[in-house]
C-alpha cells in the first residue's frame, strides 16, 4: 500500500511532512509501520500530528515554541504518573536532533477519549453531558492539585527540575501581572483608561495574596481544550491531560481562569462554571478571599489573552473594541458557588 497521500502540511507551523519522515520518527522509538496520519484537532501553535501505527496510535509533536519545552512537558508528565492517577501521555520520548525534520520533536501515546478541542464534539453533547463533564474537569483538576512543592518555582532546562523564586508570592504574582500590563502597552493595545482601571483593580485586591497557600502543581492551561473525556455509565472521567507547557508552581487558584472564561464565553451565566467549582470546592475547599484573588488571576489572564490576540497580525479582537471591555465581564464574574 502506497503511503504517498500522507505527504503534506499538517500544519502552517509543521510545514509540508512526507510519510518517509513520520515513518522515520515512528523507527526512532521502535513504534511500528505507520498506517496514517491526520492533522490533531484544536490548539492554536499547529504543533501536533495523529500518527497510527501497527502498534497504536502517537502524537507527533515538533517544532518546539522553546528550547525547554519538550523536556519540561516529560518532567511535568513523569511528575503527575508518579503522585497522581491523573492520566497524562507517557512514555514522553523526545528527540533532540534536528536531522529529521529540521527541528526536535516528541512523540507520545494518543490518550484514549472524546477530544473536547474540537467543536463537533462539544456540539453533540447535551446539557446534562456537559455539566457531568464540568464535574469531572472540577475532580480531576483537585487531584492535580495534590502535588505540592516547598517553594514557588518554575521550570529550569539545565537542572531538570524547579527553581524557586526568591521572593514573596504577593510580589512574584504582582510582577507576573505587571509584565502583562507593560507587554499590553508596549504593543501598544491599552488605552490610559484601560491601564488606570488595572492597576486599581490589581491595588483593591492585593491584600488577598498574603493569605498562606501551600505552593501547588499550576497547569495554568487547565480548559476543555486540553483533556479527552470518557464515559462509563452515567459517570463521565478525564481519560487524558496534555500541554503541560505552562506548569508551574503557585496557587491552586490560578487554574480556576481557563476553564471559567471558556465557558463564559460560550454563555456569560453558564452553569458549567459552577458545576466546575463545585465538583472541586467540594474535595479541596477554597482558602478566604478567593474571590479577590480570583479578580486577579483573571486580570492576568485576559492580558496575556489580549496581547496574543493583537500579536502577529491575529486580529481576534475588533478595533473598536477597548481591554477593558473585554476583561471586565470576566474578571468581575462571580461563578462561584
Amino acid at each position: 500500500m502506497t503511503l504517498d497521500h500522507l505527504t503534506r502540511q499538517y500544519s502552517e507551523r509543521l510545514g509540508v511532512l512526507t510519510a518517509a519522515q513520520l515513518q522515520a520518527a515512528l523507527d526512532r522509538f521502535d513504534l511500528g509501520e505507520l498506517l496514517d496520519a491526520t492533522s490533531a484537532s484544536g490548539g492554536v501553535n499547529g504543533q501536533n500530528v495523529v500518527l497510527t501505527s501497527t502498534s497504536g496510535q502517537y502524537i507527533l509533536r515538533g517544532l518546539p515554541l522553546y528550547d525547554w519545552q519538550l523536556a519540561k512537558e516529560r518532567f511535568f508528565a513523569e511528575l503527575i504518573h508518579e503522585r497522581t492517577d491523573v492520566p497524562v501521555p507517557l512514555p514522553y520520548l523526545i528527540e533532540e536532533s534536528p536531522d529529521l525534520f529540521g527541528w526536535s520533536y516528541a512523540i507520545m501515546p494518543r490518550l484514549p477519549g472524546l477530544p473536547l478541542a474540537d467543536p463537533a464534539v462539544r456540539n453533540n453533547l447535551d446539557e446534562s453531558e456537559r455539566l457531568a463533564i464540568a464535574g469531572a474537569l472540577g475532580r480531576t483538576l483537585a487531584a492535580l492539585h495534590e502535588i505540592t512543592w516547598p517553594e514557588w518555582g518554575e521550570y529550569y532546562l539545565a537542572t531538570n527540575t524547579i527553581t524557586p523564586i526568591e521572593t514573596s508570592f504577593r510580589d512574584w504574582t504582582l510582577a507576573r501581572v505587571e509584565r502583562e500590563i507593560d507587554d499590553c502597552v508596549s504593543l501598544p493595545v491599552l488605552t490610559p483608561a484601560d491601564l488606570l482601571w488595572c492597576r486599581e483593580l490589581v491595588q483593591q485586591n492585593a491584600d488577598s495574596l498574603d493569605i498562606p497557600v501551600q505552593p501547588t502543581l499550576v497547569h495554568h492551561d487547565y480548559k476543555e481544550g486540553n483533556v479527552v473525556v470518557q464515559q462509563t455509565g452515567d459517570s463521565w472521567d478525564v481519560s487524558g491531560l496534555f500541554d503541560l507547557v505552562e506548569c508551574y508552581f503557585g496557587d491552586p487558584e490560578e487554574d480556576f481562569v481557563r476553564c471559567v472564561s471558556g465557558y463564559q464565553q460560550e454563555r456569560s451565566d453558564s452553569p458549567l462554571s459552577k458545576a466546575f467549582l463545585h465538583a472541586y470546592s467540594d474535595i479541596k475547599p477554597l482558602r478566604p478571599n478567593y474571590r479577590e484573588r480570583f479578580a486577579i488571576y483573571m486580570l492576568r489572564d485576559c492580558l496575556l489573552i489580549w496581547a496574543f490576540g493583537h500579536r502577529d497580525g491575529r486580529n481576534w479582537f475588533r478595533a473598536s473594541q477597548s481591554f477593558r471591555a473585554f476583561a471586565e465581564p470576566h474578571v468581575l464574574s462571580d461563578p462561584f458557588p
